[in-house]
């Protein structure tokens, strides 16, 4: 919904009541709201160490895991990707025309003819000033951080020295992005400004430097390793959540919460003169662990079923079906937006209910063209890579095994 609003900054009509906006702290939870991607970092972590530690019930976990595991990773999410890149390097250029066509959808054209190779071993996200499908320097950085989770449980083999390592690595993920502040002058977090977002802040130093790269992101990854192994050894442990239920006012109190960490780099901008440099670097060390500690409550909460409000929302059923297309709505929802920009011959009004037809109409198109998408690419791609490299057994065992299959549901 955010990358749909780049018709609105490329082409706007009113361009001073877009930048009012800004004064309005209620649509900081739009302008800031890049935080919510280390969701993702969390759960991805999570669900490794999960899966690992299952694994590890049936077979000695070493290192010839970590080549297996990144080939299997690589076919995973590669072919879907690779057809959209090469759509975006050859016909795309034909698939429209207007005054604005080049600066939104020749650029992208131009630079995935150049860079395109790095997206395909996911590096993307350390190469700057690339506008080759931006989006997407949120794979690169999974899949780097992916090897590193993969790297600490093959070769780390016991519990407490993983907790060693993990601490040890926690502890240094907060001083790297801070350090990069520090050092590079650079802002507290992600200043979403209509320049930058023209560009999709490929020449933004903070969003190369402190914002993309896996490093910079390690700690929301560390904390979902933490929280996979958590869940495991407390679900072994039959852990019995009932004697918490008491504290579930306090439990349901943490998604508000995080309507006040969302925005809370609006400080930043309202800053009289510009802040000083060690409050930037200490806010760039803590803003986003502070963000996934929530994470990591709400996903303790749900696996052990400590309350039925939140759980009851997210466990909908109706979350299945867009749920296994979203990496392809998440693929291909960019090309949409610069498509439609690029097409434009008009300016576009600038207000709540025209960003809001804007908006919901993107995520339409997107997701109606990734059910098609879905069934004809990714899921006979995954098929396949299943075919060249089998799974663990331990899938089939977990299917087999009522016990084992409740606890990796949770």
């Amino acid at each position: 919904m955010e990358h749909s609003l780049l018709p609105f900054v490329v082409s706007s009509e009113n361009p001073h009541n877009f930048e009012k906006k800004y004064y309005n702290i209620i649509c900081h939870l739009f302008i800031d709201g890049a935080l919510v991607v280390q969701t993702f970092f969390v759960m991805s972590g999570c669900l490794l160490a999960y899966n690992l530690n299952l694994l590890a019930e049936k077979k000695t976990i070493s290192w010839t895991m970590i080549p297996k595991g990144i080939i299997l990773r690589w076919l995973r999410l590669t072919p879907t990707y690779a057809l959209v890149l090469a759509v975006t390097t050859t016909w795309l250029r034909f698939a429209g025309s207007g005054p604005l066509w080049q600066s939104t959808v020749g650029v992208e054209v131009k630079d995935c003819r150049r860079d395109g190779w790095l997206n395909l071993i996911y590096l993307n996200n350390y190469i700057d000033e690339s506008q080759c499908m931006p989006q997407t320097w949120y794979i690169a950085a999974d899949m780097q951080l992916y090897v590193v989770g993969l790297i600490i449980f093959s070769l780390v083999t016991t519990a407490v020295a993983r907790r060693v390592v993990l601490i040890v690595l926690f502890v240094v993920s907060l001083i790297i992005p801070a350090c990069h502040t520090y050092l590079q002058n650079l802002d507290a977090g992600l200043i979403i400004s209509p320049e930058l977002v023209r560009d999709y802040f490929v020449k933004d130093p903070t969003f190369n430097n402190t914002y993309k790269r896996g490093h910079t992101n390690l700690a929301s990854y560390i904390m979902g390793l933490g929280l996979g192994m958590l869940i495991y050894h407390l679900q072994k442990k039959d852990f019995n959540i009932e004697r918490f239920k008491k504290y579930r006012c306090i439990y349901w109190a943490i998604a508000p919460s995080m309507l006040i960490v969302l925005p809370s780099g609006s400080f930043f901008y309202f800053y009289e003169t510009e802040a000083p440099i060690i409050l930037k670097a200490i806010f760039s060390g803590i803003a986003k662990p502070v963000f996934s500690s929530i994470i990591c409550v709400i996903v303790l909460g749900m696996a052990f079923k400590f309350e039925d409000v939140y759980r009851g929302i997210l466990e909908w059923n109706g979350w299945a079906s867009p749920a296994r297309v979203s990496y392809c709505a998440y693929i291909l929802h960019v090309l949409f937006v610069r498509t439609l920009t690029g097409s434009r011959t008009t300016l576009m009004h600038v207000s709540i209910a025209h960003v809001l037809l804007v908006c919901m109409g993107t995520v339409m198109i997107s997701y109606l063209v990734s059910y098609p998408f879905w069934l004809l690419v990714e899921a006979p791609s995954i098929a396949l890579s299943k075919i060249i490299l089998p799974g663990a057994k331990v899938e089939k065992d977990i299917e087999n095994d009522p016990t084992k299959r409740e606890r990796n549901h949770a």
